[in-house]
């Protein structure tokens, strides 16, 4: 692989064709959200995307019945079992 680029980056299209070259198995995904695709270029753009999953977690809480005093501001890490009617 080669970062011959301004940003002497890697790209993760040059991680696919060195795993086909190498005749490693490569198989696609898709994201549940276009979100999960977006590139991170600043610590900035990394908060925002950091926001968008901690909304997702907060709806799924809120789904399952646990009421949020603030879901702008819920910061879980790792997974959170909650029972129906608990609020944080």
């Amino acid at each position: 692989m080669q970062n011959n680029n301004a940003q002497k980056e890697y790209y993760l299209t040059d991680v696919v064709a060195a795993a086909v070259a190498d005749k490693v198995a490569v198989k696609s995904a898709a994201p549940a959200d276009a979100w999960e695709t977006l590139g991170v270029n600043s610590k900035a753009q990394l908060a925002g995307l950091e926001r968008r999953f901690q909304r997702g977690v907060a709806a799924a809480l809120m789904q399952e019945g646990v009421t949020l005093a603030d879901p702008a501001r819920i910061d879980v890490r790792g997974s959170l079992a909650c029972g129906r009617d608990v609020a944080i």
